[in-house]
């Protein structure tokens, strides 16, 4: 089951805070020592510091500015999520721009929420369930890497198809069995 493929969750989780704004940043820090123990954290002001840190560290979660003294906007989510793929991002940013926030979300972000429209609540249950989404996916793709391996190693040869009977995919062994390409085995009837 999905339970036993992600893993059970660690005692604390561990969150990397990237926000200068330091109004901002004791919000959220108070909010992550409210919920009693159950997260540990670093917090640092610049995308360069944060980037410095991912190369040693691993971190569960990352809570996200958009707009550092040191990058901005999309720039910024997408060199932490070069540096950090399969670690899960909540952005937390001051700008309402749907654009971005629905961009970010397709990239990759677990979440985005505005700030000062969110509580200590809802901060703390976004970053669990952006916590556990991550595990999904991850465990997702194991399982369809799994999949593609018994698939593609197979001595068996494997065609899949379409109700009309159009090849959707074939593994190497059935494109040997019928002196075949694989390419010229998909899309034939």
């Amino acid at each position: 089951d999905v339970a036993n493929l992600m893993g059970r969750r660690p005692e604390s989780l561990n969150i990397l805070l990237v926000e200068d704004n330091l109004v901002d940043a004791r919000f959220i820090t108070g909010s992550l020592k409210s919920s009693a123990g159950e997260f540990q954290w670093r917090h640092v002001v610049q995308l360069s510091e944060a980037l410095v840190l991912l190369k040693s560290i691993r971190f569960d979660i990352i809570l996200l500015d958009l707009n550092l003294e040191d990058s901005l906007g999309h720039e910024t989510f997408s060199r932490i999520g070069s540096a950090a793929p399969s670690t899960a991002i909540l952005v937390l940013s001051a700008s309402d721009d749907e654009e971005l926030a629905i961009r970010t979300v397709r990239e990759g972000a677990q979440d985005y929420l505005v700030k000062g429209s969110f509580d200590g609540r809802l901060l703390l249950r976004s970053i669990h369930y952006a916590y556990e989404r991550k595990q999904s996916e991850e465990a997702l793709r194991k399982s369809e890497t799994t999949v593609r391996a018994i698939f593609e190693n197979s001595l068996d040869g494997i065609i899949i198809t379409e109700n009309n009977g159009y090849c959707l995919e074939a593994n190497s062994a059935a494109a040997a069995l019928t002196g075949l390409t694989r390419d010229d085995l998909l899309g034939r009837c």
